[in-house]
């Protein structure tokens, strides 16, 4: 027991069973009474405001949840940011008034430029190694702000902010951010205990299925149900290669746009790279328009991204993973996304070529088209490709290549002359393109 006694002698019955403070000055004792009860009532609230958080978390409120409350109890608007700077939870509407606040929450994550302003002068750096919450007082913003990091298992996880938005920040703030800080520890703790008390979580699984440490059979299927995973009947993989973008970037955030652009997906990162896995049912194929967006947005952020082709099986994984590669092996000669199926046949003629010379292959007619025309500074074996790439349609085919149809059908006549080609054949026509495909020296012509 504490006692606070104004004016008076300590009766000797209470020495040795309570602690006793005794002011016979009354003018300082006004003085003493009013600081201890305002540390008593702070002390009150606060113990409530740990109180109505801690059963929150019992209650297995989320995140966000517990972010909205604590606005309501101190009355400034709070962000909480991950260890990748993603923003991960803030009182949103509270704050989209704020031009500040609202650049935030429209990127939902740290810019360079962003970086570079909250670490004026060693700010953020300095803050981040603080254990208590400290003021930040940054002249790249208006407003004081108290910043505590989220540490557990000796690793910082993230940190919190509260800005000096509605009120000025007081004595009482530091004590109730360090509270918020200490229940959003716990949610990270208990999320992070979620997904690894399944055994092992879906990143973990896929990395392990593409570093072949996962035996295909019965132990495969087990794990994608503890996990909880499916593939269903239309999946494809999307592959980020980060490494390839000049800028920096923030993986959370980039995972997090992935997952919004291409719905029914998860991503994970693997060997510096972002996987995206989508999954659809089979009427539910990735529209073109869901393409036109994804690549859009590529190109704005400067990313490099290759798709494979459907498939529909866990065990097929590896190998549409290395077709995704491909992909942009092929074709990234600038960012956006590639699809596998757009360079098929490039890859075809790659693997084909690696193992046989192009010329051994190549038809007869096709060799003797591409001697006529480099002698004869003609356009032979061009033409003809157009003209079976454009299903021997003789419209199309004049409007691809800018020529008149008469001269299209001299051409056509002479190229039936030389070879005594029957086009109306499927497998001729298939050998002649395939002949095109392996050998490129008509196109120099």
């Amino acid at each position: 027991m504490h006692l606070l006694l104004l004016g008076g002698v300590v009766p000797e019955g209470y020495r040795g069973q309570a602690t006793v403070i005794a002011i016979p000055d009354s003018g300082v004792a006004d003085t003493v009474f009013q600081r201890v009860q305002k540390l008593f009532r702070e002390d009150r609230r606060l113990t409530g405001f740990a109180a109505h958080l801690l059963s929150m978390l019992a209650g297995n409120a989320t995140l966000q949840q517990v972010v909205d409350e604590a606005y309501k109890i101190l009355g400034n608007p709070v962000f909480v940011f991950d260890a990748g700077f993603a923003l991960t939870a803030a009182n949103w509407d509270v704050m989209s008034y704020d031009p500040e606040a609202k650049h935030f929450i429209e990127n939902r994550y740290l810019s360079p430029k962003d970086m570079k302003a909250i670490n004026f002068d060693h700010i953020h750096q300095r803050a981040m190694r603080s254990a208590q919450p400290v003021l930040v007082r940054n002249p790249n913003y208006q407003g004081d702000r108290i910043v505590a990091r989220l540490e557990y298992g000796n690793k910082i996880v993230g940190h919190i902010v509260m800005t000096e938005t509605n009120r000025p920040i007081n004595g009482y703030d530091f004590k109730a951010v360090s509270v918020l800080r200490d229940v959003v520890v716990q949610l990270f703790q208990r999320d992070e205990f979620v997904r690894n008390s399944r055994g092992f979580h879906y990143e973990h699984l896929i990395c392990d299925l593409l570093d072949g440490k996962i035996p295909l059979g019965q132990q495969l299927q087990e794990r994608l149900a503890y996990v909880d995973f499916h593939f269903e009947a239309l999946t494809y993989v999307v592959v980020a290669e980060l490494g390839r973008t000049p800028q920096f970037v923030n993986p959370s955030y980039i995972r997090s746009r992935f997952e919004s652009l291409l719905p029914g997906s998860c991503s994970v990162l693997y060997n510096g790279q972002i996987l995206l896995i989508v999954t659809r049912q089979e009427k539910e194929a990735i529209t073109r328009r869901e393409i036109a967006a994804f690549c859009k947005y590529c190109e704005e952020e400067n990313l490099y991204c290759g798709m494979s082709n459907p498939f529909g099986s866990v065990v097929e994984l590896p190998q549409f993973y290395r077709q995704a590669l491909r992909a942009l092996e092929l074709g990234a000669d600038r960012a956006g996304l590639y699809i596998y199926k757009d360079y098929a046949s490039e890859h075809l003629a790659a693997v084909f070529c690696a193992k046989e010379k192009p010329e051994a292959f190549c038809h007869p007619a096709i060799r003797m088209l591409v001697a006529y025309d480099r002698k004869q500074k003609t356009e032979l074996a061009k033409t003809l490709y157009h003209f079976l790439r454009c299903e021997r349609n003789v419209v199309k085919t004049a409007q691809e290549m800018y020529l008149h149809r008469n001269t299209l059908s001299y051409r056509m006549k002479k190229i039936e002359a030389l070879t005594r080609l029957d086009l109306e054949d499927p497998d001729t026509r298939q050998y002649l393109m395939l002949s095109f495909l392996v050998n490129s020296e008509w196109e120099s012509l």
